[in-house]
């Protein structure tokens, strides 16, 4: 895949992509010149390519959670595009493109693209639910470290405290005795003596 179709891949499930396809196929049976009829079957056959592309690239990076929606919506997706290459593809080629309106319109294709659309909804709800819980998750384990760090602080400065007290006494209490044993030495004027 080249980074522009990654990037769509990562933003929407191929099944969406089944829109263009739709539409490319329905403009098609609307189109009166045959060579806009042959330009909009070029593009659904690049929209379809793409579409095939897509659905490898997802199904080696779905989570198990969405997996079953999403092959609901692609399966309901594949159907709709082998139905339409093998019942109605030809038609339109052949212009017979009022016979195969018509049962674009009613038949089988209607059906299956709102089993796929449906499907997007649903993956669509549950991934933005699944979002929505890996967010407060991330929050909660944000403001958990943010405890932690504090506590660590705090015990580290009282660890801090604690040692800065030994250290002074250990220091108080010989320059104390030396203090005492100076004012003694100068109380008896006897300067003679070493510290």
């Amino acid at each position: 895949l080249n980074a522009r179709s990654t990037l769509l891949a990562d933003i929407m499930p191929p099944p969406v992509s089944l829109l263009p396809i739709d539409h490319r196929i329905r403009t098609a049976l609307v189109a009166t010149k045959p060579e806009a009829v042959q330009t909009l079957l070029t593009k659904y056959a690049d929209n379809v390519k793409q579409y095939r592309e897509r659905v490898t690239y997802w199904r080696s990076n779905i989570d198990a959670h969405s997996r079953a929606l999403f092959t609901k919506a692609s399966t309901a997706s594949d159907t709709y595009i082998e139905i339409f290459e093998s019942k109605y593809l030809l038609a339109i080629r052949e212009g017979k493109t009022k016979d195969a309106a018509v049962a674009v319109q009613s038949g089988e294709l209607a059906e299956l693209f709102a089993i796929s659309q449906g499907a997007i909804e649903e993956l669509s709800v549950a991934t933005s639910t699944k979002l929505e819980q890996e967010t407060k998750t991330a929050i909660a384990d944000a403001r958990s470290a943010k405890v932690n760090i504090i506590a660590t602080m705090i015990a580290a400065a009282l660890v801090v405290m604690l040692f800065s007290i030994f250290i002074s006494r250990s220091l108080k209490l010989p320059l104390a005795a030396m203090l005492a044993k100076i004012g003694e030495m100068t109380k008896n004027n006897d300067l003679s003596q070493r510290l």
